[in-house]
């Protein structure tokens, strides 16, 4: 296996601007986003109680709410390019196969495992988006990623005995994965409303500049995206995958 295909860049995103936005029904802020790493897995989806009142919407509160939007949305970013607008590098089959499995074995220096893939993820999304995300990304029961079982050949194996393989579980990129760079995206800005405590509304402005931020109400449709965020028991979290159209 020799050259490698899905080849991916590290992607660009500007440097935060916040400006505040007040509605007569909500509270809102606008942020200019850039990515950052995210950390583990979670098994609660369980949302932390609320509140109808306004009594919880305190500076501390409003600061809290940004950051994790910020957080959320820059590895989502991550995730977008993952599983949809570029996916990990990978090693082509022999004379230019199929992989018999479905499966060719990523080449990656960061991601080594379906472990980190599902970590990453599941520290993003809520449970049922995480599901899809991994397990349906497109509606139609496509796993962009999975493991891989590759033989691999044992480096001291017995002269005698001819040579030895044993099974080592890797990586896998189906080679169904279409990359579709078109839902790509270099840097936006957010309107957080907040609907009541635990629960935001995000408004994403793709493709922001800082010449831009003041406008992005203007933005054309296709370069906005709504979405949800709740906070549950170990985090906030965004409730649904969402792309450009």
């Amino acid at each position: 296996m020799s050259s490698k295909k899905n080849q991916s860049n590290i992607p660009i995103i500007s440097t935060i601007i916040v400006a505040a936005v007040a509605t007569a029904l909500a509270i809102a802020a606008t942020i200019m986003i850039l990515t950052s790493d995210s950390s583990d897995k979670t098994n609660s989806q369980t949302p932390v109680t609320s509140s109808m009142d306004t009594a919880y919407l305190t500076k501390p509160y409003q600061e809290e709410c940004k950051e994790a939007s910020y957080a959320l949305l820059s590895q989502s970013h991550e995730i977008l390019r993952l599983f949809v607008t570029e996916g990990l590098f990978h090693e082509d089959e022999p004379y230019g196969n199929l992989p018999e499995d479905g499966y060719y074995t990523v080449n990656s220096t960061k991601y080594r495992s379906m472990q980190q893939i599902e970590e990453l993820v599941y520290s993003v999304y809520t449970e049922d988006a995480a599901q899809k995300i991994l397990k349906n990304i497109d509606g139609n029961g496509l796993a962009v990623y999975a493991v891989d079982k590759v033989y691999e050949k044992v480096a001291d194996a017995d002269a005698e005995s001819g040579e030895q393989y044993v099974t080592v579980e890797k990586l896998g990129i189906s080679a169904d994965f279409i990359p579709d760079p078109s839902k790509s995206w270099t840097n936006c800005a957010i309107t957080i409303d907040y609907y009541e405590e635990g629960r935001c509304g995000l408004t994403v402005y793709l493709d922001v500049t800082s010449a831009t931020a003041e406008a992005v109400s203007e933005a054309d449709e296709g370069s906005v995206l709504e979405m949800t965020m709740i906070k549950l028991e170990d985090g906030w979290r965004l409730t649904d995958f969402v792309t450009r159209s």
